[in-house]
């Protein structure tokens, strides 16, 4: 998202400094967000405050230009060109040089692909396509946050040319506003349950707050005797409606959804009333009025400093975050007096000044094209460091393998073998199977039953082990149930990652004593009786497999075998011998509490951990230093097909 831009033509609206401290409110509750999310676990509702602004402002232009007959689609875009791009392009710029300096091969191609979106304004696009449950953490992304200039600048090629070609119809108008307005609105609570990282990635579902703004500037303009009225009572409501999502909103919540209304009603009541006493006291006072005028560069810097930052040292303190928000701060107010200043005020607006500014832009998307591609290695590029790069990498995902098919809505994936089938259900410790599974029926289809696997990333096989993270999971899991009791599957594997969602209980009741009983979330009996009473239910009906946990930990993680400095050399230094588990003592409790419980439930149980460990240790890589993991607990596929013919019985035909 980029903060709202100023386009300053005659047609644009006098300068409200309370606009300015309602853009510092949004920018300053993002940035703290990212800097201490525990601080201010909502602040990311700043984006949507920005939508708004970003709406009104614009539509409010639009809106006196076609009046004055003077509006103008070129005009438009190059006042667009000139308010975004020098900042944007000195900020692409510095990022890829460090990025060429601090990043591995895999993360800097990443970095290149980004740069084509931030230069083509589809960085919404691209983090859509890519997401899910192995992507790469949002922290180590340093241009994640453009996604909403992405949606912003979209947003702009159809809304001036609908206003134009409604605007002499004033009922045409009204129609079709309030169609795409409900529409999208309807779009973004459906898909909040259904598909979570379209609903906050797609254009579609957030148009509604941008045009939010755009009716609110319509009623400005036309009918300002309908917002005349309560002022400080819209002020101070526009501030609670603000506030609310801000406390007790996190990155865990259901957004946007339902919540988004909030913040969009309560950026609309705040600028509907320039006159309250919050607007002319707080929002318009300097402080604020000064950060809202660096308030896009701003956002622009802080959150690749944070990710590299991260990239750099996980671990990094409080203190450590504070003085890169302040080096932001430095940098935004830099760019703002000596890069924006002079480009918008002091320079004249010529069809130069906007080519060049096209043309830099290009060049960018270019060099990011010759990154993502390859063609421009990063610093660190040892041929040694390529074997943590492969395993990162290396996942084969179940639309790569299998054919899909869909049930409920949800999407399953089968591959066909007999006219018996294996329901696989769980998260992704289940799907790591999937390229053994994929082997053994594609070499001999009729010896094994048809394998579909009802399975979601992040989602256990039991509501109360259900993650706040994945909204979608309770729908997932009751179609992956349905299709079980169905009467062509004859067999049931349940499987997850059970020390992700049992361990740290287990760890929490025997360092309190044996009490569990603090937290509902914590209560470690509650879960596996849970977890008892549905294998027992199961297997009343069909044949049921358990698979336990493999082993996990940092210490599997191919880029734990990287040493030195990304500011310096690294290198791969992988293990000489079998790693040891950390908290080997509850591991093996909570191994023996599922292993008893799963048999007197009556399924067979599944132990990865008799094929990958022994009493000296785990392994983590083969003789030669290989990584068999992509990550700290997820096996490699190649590993997968050679070595797991513990999951062999799942898909033996039953008699």
């Amino acid at each position: 998202m980029i903060p709202n831009l100023v386009d300053d033509t005659a047609a644009h609206p006098a300068y409200r400094p309370d606009i300015d401290g309602l853009r510092a409110l949004a920018v300053l509750a993002v940035v703290i967000f990212h800097a201490f999310p525990k601080s201010l676990g909502g602040g990311f509702i700043g984006v949507d405050i920005f939508f708004v602004i970003s709406g009104f402002l614009i539509s409010h232009i639009i809106f006196k230009s076609l009046d004055c007959g003077t509006f103008r689609f070129g005009d438009f875009y190059a006042r667009r060109v000139r308010r975004i791009f020098p900042a944007l392009l000195l900020v692409l710029t510095v990022t890829v040089f460090f990025g060429w300096y601090v990043l591995l091969p895999n993360e800097f191609a990443q970095l290149g692909k980004h740069m084509i979106g931030a230069g083509g304004f589809i960085s919404n696009l691209f983090l859509w396509q890519e997401a899910g449950y192995f992507d790469v953490a949002a922290q180590s992304k340093p241009l994640l946050h453009l996604w909403s200039l992405g949606i912003e600048e979209q947003f702009y090629l159809f809304w001036p040319l609908l206003l134009w070609a409604a605007w002499k119809s004033y009922h045409r108008f009204l129609w079709l506003t309030g169609v795409i307005i409900i529409a999208s609105f309807i779009l973004n609570v459906v898909w909040i349950a259904t598909d979570p990282v379209a609903d906050f990635y797609s254009p579609f579902t957030r148009f509604w707050e941008l045009l939010a703004g755009g009716v609110l500037a319509w009623i400005f303009i036309y009918h300002s005797r309908y917002l005349s009225r309560y002022t400080n009572a819209k002020s101070v409501l526009g501030i609670l409606c603000i506030a609310v999502p801000l406390i007790i909103l996190n990155k865990h919540s259901a957004f946007p959804g339902w919540w988004t209304l909030l913040p969009v009603l309560g950026a609309m009541l705040l600028l509907a009333a320039p006159q309250g006493w919050i607007n002319q006291k707080i929002l318009s006072s300097p402080p604020m009025a000064w950060c809202g005028r660096i308030s896009y560069p701003l956002y622009l810097w802080h959150w690749p400093l944070l990710a590299f930052a991260y990239i750099i040292d996980p671990n990094l303190s409080h203190w450590g975050h504070g003085v890169l928000v302040a080096a932001a701060v430095l940098l935004a107010w830099g760019t703002y007096a000596w890069l924006e200043k002079p480009i918008r005020f002091q320079l004249p607006m010529c069809k130069t000044m906007i080519t060049s500014l096209i043309a830099a832009a290009m060049l960018l998307m270019v060099l990011g094209t010759a990154v993502w591609c390859g063609a421009i290695p990063p610093r660190h590029d040892d041929p040694q460091l390529a074997r943590v790069v492969q395993a990162v990498g290396d996942w084969e995902g179940l639309d790569d393998m299998f054919t899909l098919v869909k049930f409920e809505g949800r999407k399953f994936y089968q591959q066909t073998g007999t006219a018996s089938k294996t329901l696989f259900i769980g998260d992704s410790h289940i799907e790591q199977y999937a390229a053994r599974i994929h082997d053994l029926l594609s070499a001999n289809p009729q010896a094994y039953q048809t394998a579909i696997f009802a399975t979601r990333g992040g989602c256990a096989p039991l509501p109360i082990m259900y993650d706040p993270k994945h909204s979608d999971c309770r729908t997932t899991m009751t179609a992956a149930f349905n299709r079980a009791m169905q009467e062509d599957i004859t067999t049931i594997v349940i499987g997850a990652c059970w020390n992700c969602r049992l361990l740290p209980d287990m760890m929490h009741k025997n360092n309190h004593g044996g009490d569990s009983k603090e937290s509902k979330d914590q209560d470690l009996d509650a879960k596996l009786d849970a977890l008892a009473a549905e294998l027992h239910d199961l297997s009343a009906h069909k044949k049921v497999f358990l698979v336990l946990d493999i082993p996990s930990g940092p210490m599997f993680d191919p880029a734990h075998f990287l040493r030195g400095s990304r500011l310096g050399h690294l290198e791969y230094a992988p293990p000489r011998e079998r790693v040891q588990i950390e908290n080997a003592a509850a591991v093996e409790e909570l191994r023996k509490r599922l292993r008893r419980l799963g048999e007197a439930s009556g399924a067979m149980v599944i132990d990865p951990m008799d094929t990958l460990c022994r009493a000296d240790g785990c392994l983590a890589t083969l003789p030669d230093g290989t990584p068999i993991y992509k990550d700290a607990d997820h096996l490699r596929p190649f590993y997968v097909r050679a070595a797991a013919g513990f999951i062999d019985p799942t898909l033996q035909l039953v008699h």
